[in-house]
């Protein structure tokens, strides 16, 4: 009896922990997301996003084979969430734990919303295609319950250094992140033609460097750091002290 208690116990744990991501952050909380080796952390939690920019995420393919798109909603209710364009009413959707989902256009487009609090919603779309809604509206929330959508901004942390700003739109994926025409990083074996440091506290940073017209090119731990032409490489990214 003992046995089992400890085995349930420790199943109550994991199902907790894995499903903590998104209830990390709320809609309002700038989010920082650890890349490791193309997976998306939140928090602790591995996710199985494919693409994150914060406002909207894309979760998957899934074990179903569906891809669900994530978008940050405001609306009073469920019913004048935007994507509810036939206006279909809360007393007409389903419910899984503490979301709302339907269907549509004879199943061919599934949407699920759960409120993140302050009149804001996740909400979860995808083609089911032909899966069983219950299973479905399982694997929508599990998107929904552990990628956190948020309104302010995001950083991705690679291990020694970080990528965003206060004010750029950063998208962060399966290869590295970007912001669009001024940074990208991907993991890369690269080398570049000229020493390049720099100081960090009390750390000195080696890497190297490589110029085109457009772009400079910054080799560091593995990664391959893409700075447009002339940028400060620190303005968007910025480095650990090596300890």
């Amino acid at each position: 009896m003992k046995r089992l208690l400890a085995i349930m116990l420790m199943l109550l744990v994991c199902l907790t922990g894995c499903s903590s991501g998104a209830r990390s952050f709320g809609p309002e909380d700038d989010v920082t997301v650890t890349w490791t080796d193309g997976v998306l952390y939140f928090g602790k939690d591995a996710s199985m996003a494919s693409e994150y920019k914060g406002f909207s995420a894309i979760y998957g393919p899934d074990t179903t084979g569906c891809v669900f798109n994530l978008a940050i909603d405001s609306a009073k209710d469920v019913t004048n969430i935007t994507v509810n364009t036939q206006g279909i009413l809360e007393e007409n959707m389903d419910k899984h734990k503490d979301a709302f989902y339907y269907q549509e256009y004879l199943g061919s487009n599934f949407t699920m919303a759960k409120s993140i609090g302050n009149d804001t919603w996740s909400v979860a779309t995808t083609n089911p295609k032909g899966m069983a809604v219950t299973l479905v509206a399982t694997q929508a929330y599990n998107a929904i319950d552990t990628i956190p959508l948020t309104n302010k901004q995001v950083y991705c942390d690679f291990g020694k250094f970080v990528v965003g700003t206060a004010y750029d739109l950063l998208t962060v994926n399966k290869e590295g992140c970007s912001i669009d025409g001024l940074v990208k990083v991907v993991k890369k074996d690269y080398t570049g033609k000229e020493p390049f440091t720099l100081t960090v506290g009390e750390s000195t940073i080696s890497m190297t460097k490589a110029s085109t017209e457009k772009w400079d090119y910054y080799a560091y731990d593995g990664f391959l750091i893409q700075v447009a032409k002339g940028l400060d490489v620190t303005q968007y990214v910025k480095f650990k002290e090596v300890k």
